[in-house]
This record gives structure tokens, sequence and C-alpha cells, in this order.
């Protein structure tokens, strides 16, 4: 993953998933603007400007209030413009999408208290016999320290991941099973219940099994963790299988010390 542009220290990271992405859960998360939204609004910010002025006086103030008043926020539009007066004269110099970047950042002193270390481990070409890629420490991480968090997709019915012969027309034949997805080798289950639990953070999917020399093991999240619930582990599948947000994660704990360069595993 790559940045596009300088990230402050303490800025968030983005990922682009594509429009279509933010548009097929505009129910859920409310009409997210665009790139082309905020360029409407700086547009309107520049004209605004011209007829109006930018002078920190209680009239612009008072006229910028209703601005914000009278926009419809249920639209992309009114959502892209400035969060207040100030933002809206820092939005003339630097654009209405830079404008928000102040409210995500979070100091370090924050990030160290809430955060989760997403580096600790880098890939690599594993130590162990056939396993192919290997995770290894970045940095000393301690006994009972995290070596990578596991936010975890749940699937209540392992057998959505099988893979079926095709029939006629390149439709597949379900009285065919040839095989299943590879993304069960990198999910967690039991042989005797239909549910497998995928962690999706890059770092987790390359730690290796080791029974002869392990270093690492795998805990249900701490309570308080985001995106965890644990009241889900006492529930039912039938209920697991109508919840279609993430909603469980594990963490993998150093067992003893782990030097730098060493396999995680």
């Amino acid at each position: 993953m790559f940045t596009l542009r300088d990230v402050p220290a303490g800025g968030e990271l983005f990922v682009s998933y594509g429009e279509l992405w933010f548009v097929e859960r505009e129910e859920d998360i409310g009409p997210i603007p665009f790139e082309g939204n905020y360029k409407k609004v700086d547009g309107f910010l520049k004209k605004f400007e011209e007829k109006f002025g930018i002078e920190d006086s209680e009239f612009t103030r008072d006229l910028w209030d209703v601005v914000k008043t009278m926009a419809n926020f249920k639209t992309r539009n009114g959502s892209a413009l400035p969060l207040s007066f100030e933002d809206m004269k820092a939005s003339l110099s630097v654009g209405s999408a830079e404008s928000r970047l102040p409210y995500s950042i979070r100091t370090t002193d924050w990030l160290k208290e809430n955060g989760r270390c997403m580096d600790n481990i880098r890939p690599g070409n594993s130590t162990i016999k056939q396993a192919g890629r290997g995770a290894f420490a970045s940095r000393f991480i301690p006994e009972g320290g995290l070596v990578a968090p596991g936010p975890l997709l749940h699937i209540a019915n392992r057998t959505a991941l099988n893979l079926y012969a095709e029939g006629e027309d390149f439709q597949r034949d379900t009285s065919q099973h040839v095989s299943m997805q590879l993304l069960l080798n990198y999910c967690f289950g039991h042989k005797d219940s239909t549910v497998i639990l995928c962690p999706y953070t890059s770092p987790s999917a390359y730690i290796n099994h080791s029974s002869k020399s392990p270093n690492a093991k795998v805990v249900w999240a701490k309570d308080d963790t985001p995106n965890h619930n644990p009241g889900w582990l006492e529930d039912s599948v039938k209920y697991l299988k109508k919840q279609e947000q993430i909603g469980l994660s594990i963490d993998f704990i150093a067992t003893r010390d782990i030097q730098p360069g060493e396999e995680g595993k």
C-alpha cells in the first residue's frame, strides 16, 4: 500500500474502494462526498468570496451560518461544505476537502493509548518448510505483546466457499463439488461447526502455524476493542448469519519475547 501524498503524523490513512462502495452503503453511512462534490463546493466558495468577501465580521459569520442552515446535508454537495467559518476561509486556499484534514488527525499520545500497531510484522519467505510466505517481526515484541490484530470476517456457513464444476452455459453444477476457495486456508473454524472466522488484515494473513516452536497464540480481542462484540460469542449461528457488519476480532499475542527479524508462528 502506497500513499498518494504526504500524510502528517497522526493522520488517518484511507484506502480507496471506489465511489460505488459508498453509493451501495449510503443508507448506513449517509451521503459521503466525492471528489466532484468538493470541486463544486470550491466553486461555490469562490463565488461567495467574490460577492460577500471573507472578512471576519459578524455579518459574514451570520451569512455563513445561513448557508450552513439552508444547505441540504442529505446530499453529497451539502455534506462537502466546510464545517465552520474558519474552515470555510481555509478552504479558499487549500480546498474544501483539505479543510477536513485536522478532523482526521490524532495526537501521537492518543495513538499510543488507543491505537493498534499494524506494522509489528512484515512479510517474507517463511522458514517453515513448504509454508511459502511468513510474518517476521519488524521490531522487538515482548512476551504478552501484540503481534498483530485480527478483525474477523465471519461466515456462518462454510459451504459459501465451495467451488463447483461448471455445467452448461457456464452455470455452476452444485452436484459436483470440486474444492474450496483458497480463502479457507486463512480462516479459523471447528470440524463440528459450520462457522468460519477469517482475519482480514494483511499482516495476520502471513502468520503460519508451527507445532514445534510456536511463539504466538490466538486470543479473543479485549471487550473494548472497536468492532468486537463479545456478546456475539454467546449467540447462535442463526444470529451470526443475520449480521452483515464486522463484529468479532482476535489478537495474535506473543507467548515469549520475539526478536526483530524472527518469524512469528
